[in-house]
């Protein structure tokens, strides 16, 4: 009987183990252009040719609510006035 679990438990490891392997190449996919286009979307609505970097890129749900949004873009323009204005 041990010997049944022992295999069932290496097996489900293994398994375990190639979901994550799998999961860490696809946070990879961003190429250069979606970089690009998002700094660029990101310097249009900055208006007036700012100096900003981007330091991370995050996928967001996409069942977040409206104000959750709003909220979100008004703390990084305030982020952007406290620092360079």
């Amino acid at each position: 009987m041990e010997g049944i679990l022992k295999f069932f438990k290496k097996a489900f490891e293994e398994e375990k183990k190639q979901e994550i392997e799998e999961r860490e190449e696809v946070k990879d996919e961003l190429s250069d252009e979606v970089v690009a286009a998002i700094m660029a979307a990101i310097s249009y609505y900055m208006d007036e040719g700012t100096t900003f970097y981007i330091r991370s890129i995050r996928e967001t749900s996409e069942a977040v609510p409206l104000w959750s949004v709003v909220g979100r873009v008004e703390q990084m323009q305030a982020r952007f006035l406290r620092r360079y204005c």
